[in-house]
């Protein structure tokens, strides 16, 4: 019994180890501590304070990161995005809308990674689009 104990408080250590390892990585990203799932986050609270429909309402994520980097016709960071998200309407329950955010531009190749946490479209030849390397 004294062993698995031992082993269990091991465990339970080395998880602590690593949430602390994961939240210090998050704020140097993003700026600022992780949100707790438990309580709401600001970023969520914004969005439903924004309940006005808007161009964006009703979109998929990837359309509307698409449209909002669009219409900026530069490169812009995760958190800009999401405010212009927000502002155009786009409504979501994701618990972390910016990691949602950076999850969609990683894997969509409309986008391409323009600096630390910024990401603009991809310039499709003869078309004038803002290029990733502005």
């Amino acid at each position: 019994m004294d062993g698995r104990i031992t082993e269990l408080t091991t465990e339970r250590d080395l998880i602590r180890n690593r949430r602390l390892s994961e939240e210090t990585l998050y704020a140097a990203e993003f700026g600022e501590p992780p949100t707790d799932p438990e309580r709401p986050s600001r970023l969520r609270d914004q969005m439903r304070a924004a309940t006005s429909p808007g161009p964006l309402t009703g979109s998929p994520w990837a359309d509307a990161i698409a449209a909002v980097l669009r219409d900026a016709r530069q490169p812009l960071h995760v958190r800009e995005i999401w405010k212009r998200l927000v502002e155009g309407g786009f409504q979501t329950e994701a618990r972390d809308p910016i990691r949602s955010i950076v999850s969609i531009a990683v894997r969509d190749t409309r986008f391409a990674k323009a600096g630390a946490n910024r990401y603009a479209l991809v310039a499709p030849t003869g078309q004038g689009e803002v290029s990733a390397a502005r």
